[in-house]
């Protein structure tokens, strides 16, 4: 088994794990992202004091939050990132 998680055992780290093991076909994968992004969006509409209708992804890039699958994205790119420069955890 493959375990890439750094740092605290976020929500996102955890779902990280599971992207890498599992095909993105899968619909647990999609599953779980999508019960993370919803918390995200909530947690983005009640910081910005959102009704629940408005639309969230303008309160995304205000906040400069990324979507949960481009967060994703983000850390494996990063961490292949800093692998190759020689700056990962020993």
């Amino acid at each position: 088994m493959l375990c890439l998680i750094f740092g605290s055992p976020s929500a996102t780290n955890i779902v990280l794990l599971v992207v890498i093991e599992v095909p993105k076909t899968t619909v647990v994968v999609w599953s779980t992202i999508a019960a993370i992004q919803h918390v995200h969006n909530t947690t983005a509409r009640l910081v910005l004091g959102l009704s629940p209708r408005d639309h969230v992804s303008s309160a995304l890039q205000t906040l400069h939050w990324l979507p949960i699958y481009y967060r994703i994205q983000f850390k494996i790119a990063l961490l292949m990132y800093n692998a190759h420069a020689g700056r990962c955890p020993e």
